[in-house]
């Protein structure tokens, strides 16, 4: 389907997410300092949310950011997901002012499957586009994939040591 959400806040709050094949997506967040989609508690076994994941399908086309202009605190998936995965053949263009993405859960990460684009964007001076600030965590590419960082910070764009707002390391 195609969906363009844009909140005052978050999109939505999850356990997780999986999009349909095929699927348009346009989130906004336009006032406060907030993530696109929290996974604001851990869910537990047995309960919809169990896997905790964040599943784009096949030849989806999918753009999230803010637009507010207070802070810049949150990635677009925030917290307690533990798979972000980019389906086949799909784009996901993250527009945020401070981290695009960040693995904040132990062995959280990210994976980008043939054929996808993946376009991470932060104008932020300082701190990360891509933080990796928790332990055991993963960034994915397969072959055939295009992962694009941009950004003008004065730290890596991709920390694998930064700190728990991702920003110093």
């Amino acid at each position: 389907g195609n969906m363009n959400i844009n909140t005052r806040a978050e999109n939505f709050y999850l356990g997780s997410l999986i999009m349909e094949d095929g699927t348009n997506y346009k989130g906004n967040v336009n006032y406060y300092d907030f993530s696109v989609f929290w996974y604001n508690v851990r869910a537990s076994a047995g309960s919809t949310g169990a896997s905790r994941e964040f599943t784009i399908g096949k030849n989806c086309h999918v753009d999230v950011g803010q637009t507010q202009t207070t802070g810049r605190t949150y990635p677009a998936v925030y917290s307690y997901y533990l798979a972000l995965t980019v389906g086949e053949n799909s784009v996901f263009n993250v527009d945020m002012p401070g981290n695009a993405v960040r693995f904040d859960d132990t062995g959280a990460g990210m994976t980008i499957k043939k054929g996808a684009v993946v376009n991470l964007t932060s104008k932020q001076l300082a701190g990360s586009i891509v933080a990796f600030s928790a332990n055991n965590t993963y960034l994915n590419a397969e072959p055939g994939s295009f992962f694009y960082v941009i950004g003008t910070s004065n730290q890596p764009l991709i920390n694998m040591a930064a700190n728990g707002i991702g920003t110093g390391s």
